[in-house]
């Protein structure tokens, strides 16, 4: 089975509730925000290193399988939050990621599949068609990301269907 990634606060209340929390609280000021975005735009997207882990997100849940995403060493990974805005929140500690499905919605053979090709660290291009309303690097059809066919469909086998292939920044 993939990694298992628990976020800070796994089976404990949070302090903070992240819901009540405003775009301002957790954004650069528009100016800055939207400069960060253009960066993006200019550069199409991204290097990273990605591995298939399934997100606990409270005990007795179904864990997200999701492609965890992080910064290859010298190279430019776009931040859209301000530093420790989800500190005290469920979503401190959860990584940056690309969502799949939940473990519950995915075949085991195709699970087992991932884990063959995801299962370890790897180095992709991560193409960014465009940034969303709500933050997110929606993929572009370049990159072994949105060309894998395994990836598309884990994507596509439950909730997470209805949405693109998108990655929260």
């Amino acid at each position: 089975m993939a990694t298992a990634v628990y976020p800070t606060f796994y089976g404990r209340e949070p302090p903070v509730d992240a819901t009540a929390l405003a775009w301002e609280d957790t954004r650069p000021d528009d100016a800055q925000y939207w400069r960060l975005v253009a960066r993006l735009k200019r550069r199409g997207g991204f290097f990273a290193s990605a591995r298939l882990v399934a997100l606990h997100s409270a005990p007795g849940q179904d864990p997200l399988l999701a492609l965890q995403l992080a910064r290859q060493r010298g190279c430019y990974f776009p931040v859209l939050l301000l530093p420790g805005a989800l500190d005290g929140t469920a979503w401190q500690g959860v990584p940056v990621h690309l969502s799949l499905c939940y473990a519950q919605e995915c075949p085991p053979w195709l699970v087992a599949a991932a884990q063959r090709r995801w299962g370890h660290w790897r180095r992709v291009w991560v193409s960014c068609s465009r940034v969303s309303s709500g933050a997110t690097c929606i993929l572009g059809r370049r990159g072994a990301l949105a060309r894998c066919r395994i990836l598309r469909q884990m994507h596509h086998c439950g909730w997470y269907s209805k949405r693109e292939l998108h990655i929260s920044l």
